[in-house]
C-alpha cells in the first residue's frame, strides 16, 4: 500500500491502514500541522476505516493524506460552536417555560438537546485548546457592553456547577429549580461561553 502526506511519499514503518494513519497524524504533528482529509484510492475514505482503522490494508491500494495549519479549521470549528450555543438559549429558555407551565413532559426534550450541546461544545473547547497548544483556562475576553472580563477558568468551572446543579434537580425530580437553572442561570452562561469560544477563535488564527 502506498500512503502519502501532501503529495509526498510517506515511510510507514507498520503495514495496514491502522498503521499509516499514525504514521500521518505523527508526521503532521511534528509540523504543527493536523491531517484534514484522508483519500483512500482516489475517493474519500469511509468514516469507518478511520475511526476504526484495519492492522492490515483493507484491500486499498493508496491512501492519500492531507494536512494543513490547526488555526483556520480550529477556528471554523469553535465559531460553528458558538452559533449552536445561540441555538441552545432558546432550547433553555423552551425547556424553562414549558415546566412553569406544568407541561414537564413536553420540556424533557429540549432539556436533552441542552445537555447534549454543552457536551459537545465543552469537547470542542478543550479538543481546540489542544490543538492549538491553549490553555484554554487561562483565556481572557473583555466582557460584553463593558462587563467583567471573561475567563475561560471561569467559564469551565460555572458550567461544571449549572450541569451538576441541573443533573441534581432532573434526578429528583425538583422541577421548579430544573427550571431556575435554565431561565435564570443558563442564559448569562451561554453568553458568557460564546464570548469564550469567540475569543478563541480570533487567537486560532492570531496566536497571542
Amino acid at each position: 500500500m502506498k500512503v502519502y502526506l501532501d503529495n509526498e511519499p510517506l515511510d510507514v514503518p507498520a503495514e495496514g491502514v491502522r498503521g499509516a494513519i499514525a504514521a500521518a497524524k505523527a508526521d503532521a504533528q511534528g509540523r504543527g500541522r493536523i491531517v484534514v482529509e484522508v483519500q483512500a484510492d482516489g475517493a474519500p475514505a469511509p468514516a469507518g476505516l478511520i475511526e476504526d482503522p484495519p492492522e492490515d490494508d483493507a484491500g486499498v491500494t493508496e491512501l492519500r493524506f492531507l494536512s494543513a495549519s490547526p488555526g483556520p479549521f480550529v477556528r471554523e470549528t469553535l465559531i460553528e460552536a458558538s452559533g449552536a450555543l445561540e441555538a441552545a438559549q432558546a432550547d433553555q429558555t423552551a425547556a424553562a417555560e414549558r415546566i412553569q407551565s406544568g407541561s414537564v413532559s413536553d420540556a424533557i426534550e429540549p432539556l436533552q438537546q441542552v445537555l447534549a450541546l454543552w457536551s459537545i461544545v465543552r469537547d470542542v473547547v478543550e479538543r481546540s485548546g489542544a490543538l492549538l497548544g491553549v490553555d484554554v483556562g487561562a483565556v481572557e475576553a473583555a466582557g460584553e457592553d463593558g462587563g467583567d472580563t471573561i475567563t475561560g477558568e471561569a467559564c469551565i468551572n460555572e458550567l461544571a456547577e449549572r450541569l451538576v446543579e441541573l443533573k441534581t434537580a432532573v434526578a429528583s425530580e425538583d422541577w421548579a429549580g430544573v427550571s431556575d437553572v435554565l431561565a435564570y442561570e443558563m442564559g448569562g452562561l451561554a453568553d458568557r461561553w460564546r464570548v469564550l469560544l469567540d475569543q478563541l477563535a480570533r487567537e486560532a488564527v492570531e496566536p497571542r
